[in-house]
């Protein structure tokens, strides 16, 4: 499979995921219209809005919004790129890499990957990348696959490696007749379209 028919292919199905699409341009929107992390009712905002659109399962997400205030540093950091804006997120009373990724990635979408375990599935599968909670380690290997597809921006990669994370879920469930735990909208659309999910594959 070309390199950029990857893209094409991954595209393709995202553009068919109306309801992902407008969930995740309605967070973009929301953090391009607050970018700064001042105020503690526009950040609870952000904090909800990314718990509940991405289910990363916060159990007190006015915790955290206080949490993220407190950080001074915080918007240079992520203007800048810097992962340790990330690290300084997911310290809370627990660590919560995976929202702390996705807050990061609405900020500034070139420089933070967001992490979850579709993408961690897809970079095991791809690069043999071993998940050891090490989010530099993590960026390192979704630069690789960015690198090895010459795509030209990082959403693109973010994108191509959930899908085909949650495609190689879909064919666990399926083989395994288990309970579906994986967005509807994606399980219902790869169903009657296995054949595109199953052009989704490279090798790094």
């Amino acid at each position: 499979m070309a390199k950029d028919n990857i893209l094409d292919i991954t595209n393709k199905i995202y553009g068919n995921l109306k309801g992902w699409k407008f969930a995740r341009d309605s967070i973009t929107e929301y953090f391009d219209n607050n970018k700064q992390n001042i105020n503690e009712k526009a950040v609870l905002i952000k904090v909800l809005l990314v718990d509940a659109l991405y289910k990363t399962n916060l159990k007190k997400p006015v915790s955290v919004a206080k949490h993220i205030c407190f950080l001074k540093e915080l918007d240079k950091k992520i203007k800048e790129g810097d992962l340790s804006a990330v690290e300084e997120v997911r310290k809370w009373n627990i660590d919560i890499l995976s929202f702390a990724s996705k807050f990061c990635h609405f900020h500034n979408k070139e420089a933070y990957p967001i992490y979850d375990k579709y993408v961690c599935k897809a970079l095991k599968d791809i690069t043999k990348y071993k998940d050891k909670r090490d989010y530099d380690d993590f960026n390192k290997n979704v630069h690789r696959v960015k690198v090895k597809l010459n795509a030209t921006n990082l959403e693109e990669i973010d994108t191509f490696l959930w899908l085909y994370g949650q495609k190689l879920r879909l064919k666990e469930i399926n083989e395994k007749s288990k309970k579906r735990d994986v967005n509807l909208e994606i399980s219902d659309f790869y169903d009657k379209n296995k054949p595109l999910f199953d052009s989704l594959k490279i090798s790094v």
